[in-house]
């Protein structure tokens, strides 16, 4: 990706800014304007810098049928490096109401504050009420230590390929309110996102260090050809969502995917490796479809850490009810090796698990790596179902219980 600005001189422009005056809002009159144009107007809201870049004081707004158009520069929030006294600070942030094209940009704070987590700095791509129609695109962008990269909401539209996002302590991007989004070949490194109640295309992204959250999305959203890996908690977090997760590496991070709430999604063609504590992780009335995964090495290296509860490859808890393949529709799941066991079921209903490679050479082999009830037939172990029975155990704080698993 290629940068006019190097962050080292970015920062270096900070020590030259000066302090500035109130929030500025372009008149709304239908006109498209340059970073240039609007340092002019805004009163000192936005101060020009040398070598092209900008520095933004105060909150500056973007009306509904006006338009910013950035290329080639930097946007700087000005950030304090102490907390500053109570009400006597004002975020800096950039709010887009109507259209935001960027290219090749940076958006930035200064790293070396101790506060520019607290603080309101972001870009938001959001009118006050739905319909309100904002959009943006934008192209090879950077987003670095803001608090929130990037929110998209009230219906708003957003198009982004080939962006960096890094350091935004909060999120790096926040997507909700009935919007669309596109995000296509993007790297998220320690700024974890959040997807909601919105329609969700994510394409050969990155996520390093932090994960993702799905949360009712609408129909049609997908997270395909992605890769996650390192993250400190999940890779994907599915909660009453049924968004497809298709042909995703989620690897070496705390827990690969969990699907909570009533989640009925597919997730197939997934290589889901080397996840400390376990893959997949469903709980709650979650009943996703689960076809063409690779799972292998997971929790066989759990972080050594006090109250840390070791899953195996699949866990499956509450009412969850996963189809991990029927007779007419078999799994095709491979697991490899995966610590103690491949599935754990502490559930209370019948899961289905036909048709898949369980990795073992026998059927008691194949026994060993499920933990489950058997059920009273004479071939339990064939009989094409997990039935759960759950009897708690206050052993570790970890349920004591059997369900009956079909391969």
């Amino acid at each position: 990706m290629k940068k006019i600005f190097g962050l080292g001189m970015v920062f270096a422009l900070l020590l030259m800014a000066s302090t500035a005056a109130a929030d500025f809002v372009t008149p709304d009159t239908g006109t498209t304007y340059s970073l240039s144009q609007l340092a002019a107007i805004s009163s000192g809201a936005i101060e020009a810098l040398p070598q092209g870049a900008y520095l933004v004081h105060e909150k500056v707004i973007i009306s509904k049928t006006d338009a910013l158009e950035a290329k080639n520069s930097a946007l700087l929030f000005n950030v304090p490096d102490e907390i500053p006294a109570p009400q006597t600070y004002k975020n800096p942030c950039l709010i887009v109401k109507g259209y935001l094209a960027a290219n090749n940009m940076i958006f930035t704070t200064n790293p070396d504050s101790i506060v520019d987590y607290r603080l309101g700095t972001e870009i938001r791509i959001s009118g006050e009420e739905p319909g309100s129609l904002a959009e943006a695109s934008l192209t090879s962008c950077t987003f670095h230590t803001l608090m929130v990269g990037l929110s998209v909401g009230c219906e708003a539209k957003l198009t982004m390929k080939e962006s960096h996002f890094d350091g935004c302590r909060q999120a790096g991007m926040n997507v909700f309110g009935n919007s669309n989004a596109y995000i296509q070949n993007t790297v998220f490194e320690n700024s974890p996102c959040v997807f909601q109640e919105s329609n969700v295309v994510i394409l050969g992204c990155e996520f390093d260090g932090g994960g993702m959250n799905l949360c009712n999305c609408l129909e049609g959203s997908m997270v395909k050809g992605c890769q996650f890996h390192d993250c400190t908690d999940n890779g994907i977090s599915i909660v009453s969502d049924n968004s497809t997760i298709e042909n995703n590496d989620v690897l070496q991070s705390l827990f690969g995917i969990s699907v909570w709430g009533n989640s009925a999604g597919t997730i197939q063609n997934n290589t889901i490796s080397e996840n400390y504590n376990g893959g997949l992780v469903v709980m709650d009335q979650a009943a996703p479809k689960i076809r063409k995964n690779t799972f292998d090495n997971n929790a066989l290296n759990p972080p050594v850490t006090s109250g840390t509860l070791v899953l195996p490859a699949v866990f499956i808890y509450d009412e969850a009810m996963p189809d991990l393949g029927t007779k007419n529709d078999p799994g095709e799941n491979i697991f490899g090796d995966n610590g103690l066991l491949n599935v754990y079921h502490a559930g209370k209903k019948i899961v289905y698990a036909l048709g898949n490679d369980w990795g073992a050479q026998s059927q008691l082999e194949i026994e060993d790596a499920i933990y489950h009830r058997l059920d009273d037939s004479e071939d339990a172990d064939l009989s094409g179902f997990l039935s759960g029975w759950v009897v708690y155990s206050d052993i570790f704080g970890f349920p004591l219980s059997r369900g009956v698993i079909s391969y």
